[in-house]
């Protein structure tokens, strides 16, 4: 099995997408028209046998970390799709890769977007890590979409963050008007950076749709150079004023 298919069963067990009894029609839901026909046969002996859907999410990041290092070695980049689940093709889907480099960061997170919507099922394990490491850093970057600062806190808040879990810092790109002429750009780039060693890149905004039913498209890249580089660069939004912090 492709490790991106073992990250997509685990993520659907852990969200409760997939649950027992496991059916091939479900199971497909998960994989698209990449799905070995013993597999919903197996899920359901293992499921028998007393392992919990957790456990299984937990066995197959297992498997799908050990694809992952042996790809790494030798390919520093991967194509990151998402598209409707007929659609075959052999690549990582942006959910699982969102999700993956949220359960892998050691120390630090920084992403950055235009758009949130749904928030709170896509920042749910990432709040729940947050709440049990103190020393994660989570920094979002984002875009106003012209509210004022406390209406901006507000919605992140009440929208699009879990509940009882504490906030990221939260930065955005202050109003252009009033700017000078030639500087009235939004931010608009949909990024994730882990630890200062991978970049995620991506046209999927933090929304439902985007991670699991447009059709997006995007690279992971594992270079520490040009995640340095990316880190400078959103660094440099803070310092020169673009973007300030809301909390």
């Amino acid at each position: 099995m492709a490790a991106a298919d073992g990250r997509a069963l685990a993520v659907a067990l852990r969200s409760g997408r997939l649950t027992p009894p496991f059916s091939a029609v479900g199971v497909q839901r998960v994989l698209g028209v990449h799905i070995p026909l013993c597999l919903p046969d197996w899920l359901n002996q293992v499921d028998q046998a007393g392992c919990s859907p957790g456990a299984l999410a937990l066995w197959f990041d297992a498997v799908a970390d050990l694809e992952d290092s042996r790809l790494a070695e030798r390919n520093s980049l991967q194509l990151v799709m998402t598209a409707p689940a007929f659609v075959a093709g052999f690549h990582r889907d942006t959910a699982v890769v969102v999700q993956d480099l949220f359960r892998r960061a050691r120390h630090s997170i920084l992403m950055t977007t235009y758009g949130i919507f749904g928030g709170r099922e896509l920042f749910r394990d990432l709040g729940l890590r947050m709440n049990a490491d103190s020393n994660l850093s989570v920094r979002v970057i984002m875009h106003t979409g012209q509210k004022a600062a406390g209406e901006l806190l507000r919605t992140f808040r009440e929208d699009h963050w879990p509940d009882n879990c504490r906030l990221p810092e939260i930065y955005y790109d202050v109003s252009p008007v009033g700017r000078e002429p030639g500087n009235s750009g939004v931010l608009h780039a949909k990024c994730i950076l882990i630890d200062s060693e991978e970049l995620f890149v991506t046209s999927a905004n933090f929304t439902d749709a985007a991670h699991y039913r447009n059709i997006e498209a995007g690279l992971l890249v594992r270079s520490s150079l040009v995640a340095a580089q990316a880190a400078r660069f959103f660094e440099s939004l803070a310092t020169s004023g673009f973007c300030v912090r809301l909390v």
